[in-house]
């Protein structure tokens, strides 16, 4: 029993400086992953935000495209008819004068 405490504490100091090492790399490892967690997450933001100024200007064009559609459906449609008019009534005829005499 005396032996199994002694081969654990020799394991475990054998081990130690090994697991400070270790701990440095992932120390380092994690520094990295959370500056690439804090670009991905600017990147994220501004693909975001891009993405609604294209939505916008998508539901602009969309609401130009159907102004568009209504007027070429009202320009090809046939012109009606104006109702025809009918030519103005002759006035009654003036009576007429009598020859003015010669003298």
């Amino acid at each position: 029993m005396k032996k199994l405490v002694v081969m654990s504490l020799v394991a475990a100091l054998a081990f130690l400086p090994m697991t400070g090492c270790e701990s440095k790399k992932l120390k380092d490892e994690n520094a990295s992953l959370k500056q690439k967690v804090d670009s991905l997450t600017n990147e994220k933001n501004g693909l975001a935000a891009k993405a609604d100024e294209l939505s916008k200007a998508n539901a602009d064009l969309q609401q130009k495209a159907s102004g568009l559609e209504k007027k070429v459906e009202e320009l090809s449609k046939p012109a009606p008819k104006p109702p025809a008019k009918k030519a103005p009534a002759k006035a009654p005829a003036a009576p007429a004068k009598a020859p003015a005499k010669k003298k």
